[in-house]
């Protein structure tokens, strides 16, 4: 008999694990060595051009603080009196590239994943999310900002009724952010950015949420498509928090490619489409913002017809040791998903498809104290135009995800994350995939940062990061749903910053 998670955990392979992680840790510091070796091109752009260690405005890269979070409100502009240098224009070419321009790799490197039917992996691999991101001044009221990303996404559909991993390379965000009203000078003088900002072009749309879903301490895993012993191409769905997926069973995009229940969605995305315009109520007021998107999860250059609203408030509270936030969500995506169907699935008999209409409303909330980060986000969602003749299609879906950050020492840092789903949609719609739909996960993980500038006073800030992570699932069953099948999965990556 397969023994549960709890021994799943136990009979991970430590040899191995930990051969792996010293050999990663080696890595992580002869690239830290080669960081201080280069000076002038180690600094990410942000903190080249302003001159400012990582701490100015992270946490634990990448989550902000408030002076972080402040700065990306104010459209990538210092907030308040400046700490330091306010960018100047370029000489030249080569010096505008060398400060404005930055370069990340994340990702495993190692990967044990245990499975409730089917054989068992142990992978050695090379980090797969590479992003290399341009930034700069355009004007005294105007900043643009452009990474080019080559990652492994979601699973995608082939086209034979299986899924595969499929590399993308594009722009993962490109936009300008415009601050109406002479916002750069009114910051330059130490007034809190109240007038609204323009942002417009492929951004994260999340990025004031409480809860934003870029900003992870614990990357998304890319899903593992190793067929099973019943013939599944699908073996786990990217590890992503559950909250910000998909989270229907039987979806489409409208390019044709299927929305897995993980796949980060709508204004939960890490870049979509659009134009925003936030600010905030008197000079320090609630935040708003109020925007539009193109489609559920569009990539780049997917250029759909849908123009999906959404309103978000922002209240913050507190300050110094003791400090938080809560927002509140609506977005609604007019013709932004589609729904395919056989004829079995059908009391009529009648095979076909239809656009349909998505509406996601949530909350989420973060609190900090001292060095304890907690944030968490419950998403509510419901179909619109569902066609009456479907069996068994569930029009709703609920998404919960909590995760807390511990700063045990200035460079360790401990995170744990849970995940809870119900989705909707089909009770068999993915390839085959069977039911029980709902699932709940439970994520650990241990954090190395390198921190320069930092860490090491008289070095340049940059940042190289080791983790060592492990993943369970708390609700295994058996069938080949990708929620379900996986029971543990153990993940040693790295994340180094240009």
């Amino acid at each position: 008999m397969r023994a549960g998670p709890g021994a799943t955990l136990a009979r991970a392979p430590a040899p191995r694990a930990a051969a792996a992680l010293g050999v990663v840790r080696g890595v992580c510091l002869t690239l830290c060595d080669l960081i201080d070796a280069s000076a002038a091109k180690a600094l990410p752009a942000f903190s080249r051009t302003h001159q400012l260690t990582c701490g100015a405005c992270h946490t634990a890269a990448p989550q902000l603080n408030a002076y972080g979070r402040a700065f990306r409100e104010a459209g990538f502009a210092i907030p308040g009196p400046a700490r330091g240098a306010t960018p100047s224009p370029a000489n030249d070419l080569r010096t505008a590239m060398e400060s404005r321009v930055s370069f990340w790799v994340r990702g495993p490197v190692f990967q044990r994943s245990d499975f409730r039917r089917g054989p068992d992996r142990t992978l050695a691999e090379v980090p797969s999310d590479v992003s290399l991101y341009f930034w700069s001044p355009v004007t005294s009221h105007s900043t643009l900002l452009i990474e080019g990303a080559m990652r492994t996404p979601d699973l995608e559909s082939n086209g034979s009724g299986g899924f595969s991993p499929s590399t993308y390379v594009g722009l993962e965000r490109a936009f300008a952010s415009t601050r109406l009203l002479s916002l750069w000078r009114r910051a330059a003088e130490g007034a809190a950015p109240a007038g609204p900002i323009l942002t417009t072009g492929r951004f994260d749309p999340s990025a004031f949420f409480s809860y934003p879903t870029r900003r992870q301490q614990l990357h998304t895993i890319p899903g593992d498509t190793e067929r099973s012993a019943t013939g599944s191409d699908v073996h786990r769905f990217p590890l992503s928090p559950y909250a910000m997926g998909a989270r229907f069973f039987g979806l489409f995009d409208r390019s044709g490619e299927v929305l897995l229940p993980t796949t980060e969605s709508l204004f939960n995305t890490t870049g979509n489409l659009g134009a925003q315009l936030h600010g905030t109520v008197g000079a320090a007021g609630p935040l708003w913002a109020v925007g539009f998107l193109n489609g559920a999860a569009p990539e780049f250059p997917d250029l759909g017809d849908t123009i999906d609203p959404y309103l978000l408030l922002r209240y913050d509270f507190g300050g110094g040791a003791l400090a938080g936030s809560v927002s509140a969500l609506g977005n609604y995506g007019s013709g932004t998903a589609q729904v395919r169907f056989t004829a079995a699935e059908t009391r009529d008999g009648v095979a076909g498809r239809r656009t349909l209409d998505w509406l996601r409303t949530g909350a989420a909330a973060e609190l900090s104290w001292r060095a304890l980060e907690i944030h968490g986000a419950v998403l509510f969602d419901e179909l619109f135009r569902v066609p009456s003749a479907l069996r068994d299609f569930d029009e709703t879906s609920t998404g919960l995800s909590v995760a807390a950050d511990y700063r045990l020492r200035p460079t360790w840092l401990a995170s744990v994350r849970y995940d809870w789903m119900n989705p909707g949609g089909f009770d068999s719609a993915l390839a085959g995939l069977d039911g029980p739909r709902s699932g709940q996960a439970l994520h650990f993980q241990i954090r190395w940062l390198h921190l320069h500038g930092q860490t090491r006073p008289r070095s340049v800030p940059g940042l190289a990061a080791l983790t060592l992570r492990n993943s369970v699932n708390l609700s295994p069953g058996g069938g080949d749903n990708p929620l379900r099948s996986w029971e543990n999965t153990l993940v040693i990556g790295i994340d180094v910053s240009l």
